[in-house]
């Protein structure tokens, strides 16, 4: 009789230990996991119908370049302000060959990747920067801008 208590034992502690080592595994597995999502690569790969990085800064360096025209007109917001800044943000959208829907979808794509996004709104900034000390050369020389 004590024999097979003491099988019954043996297969218990050999059970116990397989379970143990596949609850490891799975933790290991999954805390693996984990920090490879939260490390993520910024350099993944875009999906498809989503615009290029490069791309996507220089358009948004002209969407705040149209937003500040649009607030500096001082204009009420109303249908016809509206007007004017569809008709803005569609120069920028027709200048870099997109469609607002492009835009929308690629601003949402690197907004839900925002350690991508922040290094993106740096460069847009710096782009500006650009912009605003090229256009202030050019405003010293008398060229004048449009």
């Amino acid at each position: 009789m004590s024999l097979i208590k003491g099988n019954h034992l043996i297969v218990f502690a050999k059970l116990f230990l397989q379970r143990k080592l596949i609850t490891q595994f799975i933790f290991i597995a999954a805390l693996s996991t984990l920090i490879t999502i939260g490390c993520g690569s910024e350099e993944e790969k875009i999906p498809a119908g989503i615009i290029p990085r490069d791309k996507m800064i220089a358009i948004m360096i002209d969407v705040q370049v149209a937003e500040a025209k649009i607030q500096s007109n001082n204009l009420s917001f109303n249908d016809s302000t509206k007007q004017i800044a569809l008709g803005y943000y569609n120069y920028v959208f027709q200048k870099h060959h997109i469609r607002n829907s492009d835009f929308k979808n690629s601003f949402n794509y690197y907004a839900s990747h925002m350690q991508v996004m922040n290094k993106m709104y740096e460069e847009v900034i710096t782009g500006l920067s650009k912009r605003q000390a090229e256009s202030a050369g050019k405003t010293k020389q008398g060229v004048q801008l449009k």
